[in-house]
């Protein structure tokens, strides 16, 4: 069995019985864009499970990610069972099952109590749904009554563990911030390289990310001419389906001195990233080709005669739109952020990851063992927007600051602010950032209230 997906950036021109597999799925076509899905080695469309990942966004599960995710799982589930002698996902008996949780949490490769439980919710979804729908008449797994909050019984898989603590969100002061993008990144000060180093992009980039919260996934997504980008006009609106939750409007934290950072990325450096790619037309495979609308932030697609607004362009057709002139001339991708080698679109993301761990690299051969990931820069936006948030509530209300006025707030206006600007669908997911790490500052009146997009002013 291998895993595809309707993304045909996934499938490499030189791949050709990869091709010529997809071509034999003719009614894969009818999935939704970048939903995942199986063919057996010869190329087979594998009608069950195929199905049960039709079924995921009925089920709750909505996230592109998610259903790669639980794809992979039970494409690792079937190799085990492959390597036991079985044909097939619903032959599964109890003890592959328990051999399946030896090799996964005790094995040579261990993974994670949190990365096998996750494993355990694709195989629970996965044989709920082959219940209902007669392909296997009971799971390879037991279940036990568990008691969850004012006395109501939940049920549980027997081998679900118990999950390893998580460890206290990472956020920065303005002073980490600064030695950060300073040492680290080399995006800022007097020693900022010059030649090839995509200076703009990453500034763009990062004051992007901790000043509007955006995840790195999001940020790579938007388009060059989306509504709220420079010369277009209109509101940054982060669609739902780049998000966990609702459309999210961005634009009131997207400050105008990062707006110009935006700005000249685009005037300096991205025209160059056009040109390199250009012959090569920018490593999009499967180009969808649009024309630039008549409103702010909307595309005429002449392969289909309708025109979309960029809230209804999906991040597969995202990462393989092209803007072409009237007379279908290809001008450039429609991505805003593109990798300044080779034009090509950043869809993934690896780029700035592996940007991320050369400035940790480096500051870890300066002595120092500052250590930033993408999302933290999502952490520090909300510790101090939660931070600007309670003081302003405080002043409103005139209360005290000496006193424990966070105990009086926690499920308050500040929280609930907090919680629509980063898109959490539940309240608890912004809870912790009232005690972000007990071991440094805590979240109280010693944290100096700190504006990234005041640094650029």
């Amino acid at each position: 069995m291998q895993l595809f997906s309707t993304d045909p950036n996934w499938i490499n021109p030189g791949e050709e019985e990869g091709v010529r597999k997809l071509e034999r799925a003719g009614r894969v076509l009818a999935h939704l864009a970048g939903m995942p899905f199986f063919l057996s080695n010869d190329g087979a469309y594998l009608k069950g499970l195929n199905a049960w990942l039709r079924s995921l966004p009925l089920s709750g599960v909505g996230a592109r990610n998610s259903w790669v995710a639980y794809a992979r799982d039970v494409l690792v589930w079937w190799r085990h069972l492959e390597s036991r002698g079985l044909a097939s996902v619903w032959e599964a008996t109890k003890d592959d099952y328990l051999a399946y949780h030896a090799a996964r949490t005790r094995g040579a490769d261990v993974i994670s109590p949190a990365t096998w439980n996750r494993s355990n919710q694709a195989l629970e979804s996965l044989y709920t749904w082959g219940q209902e729908h007669d392909y296997v008449e009971r799971p390879p797994f037991s279940y036990r009554r568990v008691r969850s909050g004012f006395g109501a019984e939940d049920r549980r898989v027997i081998a679900t563990t118990k999950p390893l603590p998580t460890r206290p969100i990472r956020f920065l002061t303005k002073e980490e911030f600064d030695l950060w993008l300073r040492q680290g990144m080399r995006l800022a000060g007097p020693d900022v390289p010059t030649n090839g180093y995509s200076v703009r992009l990453y500034r763009a980039i990062v004051y992007l990310m901790v000043t509007t919260a955006v995840r790195k996934n999001e940020a790579l997504a938007l388009l060059r001419y989306e509504p709220g980008m420079p010369d277009v006009g209109g509101r940054i609106l982060i669609p739902a389906h780049l998000r966990k939750r609702e459309t999210v409007d961005i634009s009131p934290a997207l400050a105008a001195p990062v707006r110009k950072e935006i700005a000249d990325y685009i005037k300096l450096e991205r025209p160059e990233s056009v040109e390199r790619g250009r012959d090569a037309m920018w490593g999009i495979r499967t180009p969808l080709f649009a024309i630039r609308g008549d409103e702010p932030g909307t595309f005429h697609l002449p392969s289909s005669d309708e025109v979309r607004p960029s809230s209804r362009i999906s991040r597969m057709d995202r990462a393989r739109l092209v803007i072409v002139t009237k007379q279908g001339t290809p001008v450039e991708p429609g991505l805003l952020f593109l990798a300044s080698t080779n034009g090509r679109p950043m869809y993934q993301g690896s780029a700035v990851d592996k940007r991320f761990q050369a400035a940790r690299k480096r500051l870890k051969d300066a002595g120092n063992d500052l250590a930033v990931t993408p999302h933290d820069l999502r952490h520090t936006y909300a510790v101090h927007r939660l931070n600007q948030l309670v003081q302003a509530y405080a002043g409103k209300l005139e209360i005290d600051r000496g006193g424990d006025f966070l105990t009086d707030i926690a499920a308050t206006e500040p929280l609930r602010m907090l919680q629509d600007e980063l898109g959490h669908q539940s309240f608890r997911s912004v809870l912790k950032y009232l005690r972000p790490d007990a071991s440094r500052l805590r979240f109280d009146w010693q944290i100096e209230p700190w504006d990234p997009a005041g640094d650029l002013s």
